[in-house]
């Protein structure tokens, strides 16, 4: 039993170590490379594919080639990713700003900090909106609803570290 939670702690401590910003007092950031919202598109796109991907041929869809299935499935993760994609950076437009303002304005988001968009909670938020639509919009599609379930969790988890590494390898900043 213990040797079953080793690859567990493992992981966990690699998601997290993976997640860690620095925070220096006294100083401004700035991008060496580039903010994450040119960044943004490519993400969304290789996402939705994998996703889109992992989803009909692992999720279990009935007769995914004889039918229109596979596209309501398509059009389900789109949906699904699009409010994903949406919800945090809401979230850090309306989040306290600081001077009484307590609203970042859209470009603030992307050019004005550290954001790393994809981080655990950007994963817990994600899992909290797709697993939920995806479920909801395919589970009369599939053979098996758990089997829906689990592979909307896999795809999920790895299409976020996928683009959380891609982001803090292509975005580079400093203070």
């Amino acid at each position: 039993m213990k040797h079953k939670a080793l690859p567990v702690l493992f992981f966990s401590a690699v998601l997290f170590s993976l997640f860690l910003i620095p925070a220096y007092a006294n100083s401004s950031w700035h991008w060496l490379t580039t903010s994450p919202l040119p960044v943004l598109p490519y993400a969304a796109a290789g996402t939705i594919l994998i996703e889109f991907l992992g989803i009909a041929r692992f999720g279990g869809i009935k007769k995914p080639y004889k039918s229109l299935r596979v596209t309501f499935a398509f059009f389900a993760v789109c949906a699904a990713n699009l409010l994903s994609f949406i919800v945090p950076y809401l979230f850090l437009m309306t989040a306290d700003a600081g001077g009484g303002r307590g609203v970042y304005t859209f470009e603030e988001v992307f050019y004005g900090g550290p954001f790393y968009m994809i981080g655990l909670f950007y994963l817990l938020l994600t899992l909290f909106i797709e697993i939920p639509v995806i479920c909801l919009l395919l589970m009369f599609n599939v053979e098996s609803k758990k089997r829906l379930l689990l592979t909307a969790l896999a795809v999920n988890v790895i299409t976020t570290v996928m683009v959380a590494v891609i982001e803090r390898i292509i975005c580079r900043g400093s203070w």
